[in-house]
């Protein structure tokens, strides 16, 4: 991840300089609230949030304003010559119904969330001379066959798009199926910028084709970062040491983050049994626990070299005592899965929770607290960096094989790209997430820490097609932690033959 990775000495070595940044954007966001003509927006799709303000001066792109540098806090240029325009094609993007907005929005209302994707969007038609024309087709989780079978159509002698911008399963599911290009071969597309991770192309590319691509183009790589957010009043009135000290010193492990909870559980509600009216040291959703495996260093696939295969830390000795551990603090008073997981910890009654990044926008604003920011914990102090999962609700972006001008497409979602980095990003990551949602402090160090820390899972993308196999790997995960009636090595034996040759077929997918 050479683009963006830092350690945490070298973050903390620019802390002042970011906090410097974040005074900066909260003045930038009280001068243009006061001009604001429209009101915060809501969550739903064409709608901006609830952040207010316009994007950070000097963030616009279009290569007219953008600075030229490393990527290393300067904005880079992409390389698309000012020269190249379509005539005002249409761009057809057949988008899923995606949980925060990303693809459009009706018009600008003064919210920077609602702003800077409306921006975005006109500079990629004025630079390029196109026009969007969004099309939308469910495609989460439990219509991943209606967006496949959408495509096939198409493919098959219906109406051709130029884009696919879907959810992360479903695209992995569409690109195995043989209906997408493979966009290492088209021009245009500049996978060195910054505005495409290292780690999701070094990740992502197979038997050297890359199928699928993502980063500051989706709003909701920036929402779906998994972290941990922690109640600073409750900490002190219960003489809890400060969780990101051991955040700072690397001993912020699984371990350390049980430690800290003994003892949190209280009866507040006095009806003898576990209940949302009780104190604990952390609430939680079943399915947010996955973000302990990459939390970890693990890896339910691994890519040597082009080629994918299960990790064997994953099914193997690590993979087991994480699985132990995670079922013994599951099942003990100090976490509660609950569903309204969120307002205990928003009522003060929860010194953890384990969520995406986006909660902190969207859920947690009407707090009473002081709150804290921490990345997933380590699987032990040794392990060298904070790992940060990508919750499945975020965007991967494709080129149809039957694209009419699979150029024009690379065009598009490069200067998507580009300009989401200098317009979007800058909106969410900077003025919200780590300014207007943050009690100051260490929240920027702490948000650099997960961004920087971002990893993606094959076996997240590709989870439809393993599932073909007998079960996903998160799947024979998630039931070990809530059910664990046999070994974690036993679990896997059970389905190991058919998720390796699942995986074995997906490498010959792609060669």
């Amino acid at each position: 991840m050479k683009k963006r990775e830092k350690t945490v000495k070298e973050i903390t070595c620019v802390g002042a300089a970011l906090r410097l940044i974040a005074l900066l954007l909260c003045a930038v966001f009280a001068a243009t609230a006061l001009l604001a003509c429209g009101e915060p927006g809501g969550k739903e799709q064409g709608q901006g949030g609830e952040d207010s303000g316009s994007a950070p001066a000097g963030t616009t792109g279009g290569g007219d304003t953008a600075v030229t540098g490393d990527g290393d806090g300067e904005f880079v240029r992409d390389s698309l010559p000012d020269s190249l325009d379509f005539g005002g094609a249409p761009v057809k993007v057949l988008y899923w119904d995606a949980e925060n907005p990303e693809f459009f929005v009706e018009g600008e209302t003064g919210t920077a969330l609602n702003d800077t994707i409306w921006e975005r969007n006109i500079a990629v038609q004025e630079r390029l001379g196109v026009t969007f024309d969004f099309i939308l087709c469910k495609g989460s989780y439990n219509y991943v066959n209606e967006y496949l079978t959408n495509v096939k159509n198409s493919v098959n002698g219906g109406t051709p798009y130029d884009i696919l911008a879907t959810y992360s399963m479903t695209a992995g599911t569409v690109a195995y199926n043989g209906l997408t290009a493979d966009l290492m071969k088209q021009p245009w597309l500049d996978f060195e910028k910054p505005w495409w991770p290292d780690s999701m192309i070094e990740q992502s590319s197979i038997n050297g084709q890359l199928h699928f691509a993502s980063g500051d183009i989706s709003t909701n790589v920036l929402y779906m970062m998994y972290a941990m957010y922690y109640n600073k009043d409750l900490a002190a009135d219960l003489n809890i040491a400060d969780p990101f000290s051991f955040v700072e010193s690397g001993e912020w492990t699984f371990d350390k983050m049980a430690e800290l909870g003994k003892g949190v559980y209280a009866d507040l509600d006095s009806d003898t049994k576990l209940s949302s009216g009780d104190r604990y040291a952390q609430s939680c959703y079943a399915l947010h626990m996955e973000a302990f495996i990459w939390g970890a260093g693990l890896v339910g696939l691994k890519n040597d070299d082009g080629i994918l295969e299960v990790d064997s830390d994953f099914i193997g000795e690590k993979g087991e005592t994480l699985t132990d551990k995670v079922y013994e603090y599951l099942n003990s008073r100090d976490a509660a899965i609950v569903s309204d997981y969120k307002n205990i910890f928003r009522d003060g009654r929860s010194l953890f929770i384990t969520d995406r990044a986006d909660i902190a926008i969207f859920d947690l604003g009407e707090r009473t607290f002081s709150m804290g920011i921490l990345p997933i914990p380590k699987f032990s102090a040794d392990q060298e960096d904070y790992c940060t999962m990508t919750g499945n609700p975020f965007t991967l972006y494709e080129i149809p094989i039957n694209a009419p001008d699979p150029a024009m497409s690379a065009a598009v979602i490069e200067c998507q790209a580009s300009e989401g980095y200098r317009r979007t990003t800058p909106a969410i990551f900077e003025l919200s997430l780590k300014t207007r949602y943050a009690d100051g402090g260490e929240a920027p160090l702490a948000y650099d820490l997960l961004r920087n820390g971002t990893v993606f899972d094959l076996s997240r993308i590709f989870a439809m097609v393993i599932k073909t196999g007998g079960a996903s790997l998160t799947d024979l995960y998630n039931k070990q932690i809530t059910d664990h009636k046999i070994s974690w090595s036993t679990q896997y034996k059970a389905y190991r033959k058919g998720i390796e040759k699942v995986v074995s077929d997906i490498n010959a997918a792609f060669a």
